[in-house]
């Protein structure tokens, strides 16, 4: 015969479990604002990065992350005119490098949701190379993250040759280890907001999360 009271316990753990993957999973961000360093950081030279956006596999429940795409024609594109845009308001020649989420895209074209500029989507990418000072490099996070609306963790893959990465590897095994795919870094969403509670900016915060 089983025992009522066990199977009471054994049904409030489960529920319990329940509750705490709903709660984590409502914890994670909806996005991964991901940087790739491709030179080393430093505080008196232009540090050379690239941008990708991923929404989260929260969303499509289960899964892989799904990368997302930016308003901003590659090279050798034609540049974007009045007939490619519903708005009629052409913010550059290229796109306004806002974030093209994958359910705006339809076939063989994608439609930018900020500008309303209408590309195909062998013309545009997932990732934009900067060139700029850390500050700007912050200020430009910042602005990715707002896009984002506040709602993404930042994840920042660092140059296998960036100085700071070298110093901190302690044994050979790791220096390897960080060499065949560079150290990874992750600030999630519940830190960036816990650490802006006391007033902190979120650019402040990114710009010294870019250079720890």
């Amino acid at each position: 015969m089983i025992d009522a009271g066990l199977v009471k316990k054994f049904e409030a753990k489960i529920a319990a479990e329940a509750e705490k993957t709903a709660e984590e999973m409502a914890a994670r961000a909806a996005f991964k604002l991901q940087v790739n360093f491709h030179s080393s950081r430093s505080i008196h030279k232009p540090l050379i990065f690239s941008v990708s956006v991923w929404e989260s596999a929260k969303r499509l429940h289960g899964g892989g992350d799904t990368s997302c795409s930016f308003c901003w024609r590659q090279r050798g594109a034609k540049a974007v005119v009045p007939t490619n845009e519903v708005t009629m308001q052409k913010s550059s020649p290229q796109g306004c490098k806002g974030i093209i989420l994958p359910r705006h895209v339809s076939g063989a074209f994608a439609i930018c949701p900020h500008c309303m500029a209408r590309h195909r989507t062998t013309e545009i990418g997932d990732t934009i190379l900067y060139s700029v000072f850390v500050d700007d490099c912050a200020a430009i996070l910042y602005q990715y993250w707002l896009k984002l609306g506040g709602n993404a963790d930042v994840v920042i893959q660092y140059n296998s040759r960036d100085v700071r990465q070298t110093t901190l590897a302690s044994s050979d095994k790791l220096r390897r280890a960080r060499e065949d795919r560079g150290a990874l870094s992750v600030y999630p969403l519940a830190n960036i907001l816990k650490d802006t509670l006391t007033g902190a900016s979120v650019e402040g915060r990114l710009r010294a999360f870019i250079l720890a």
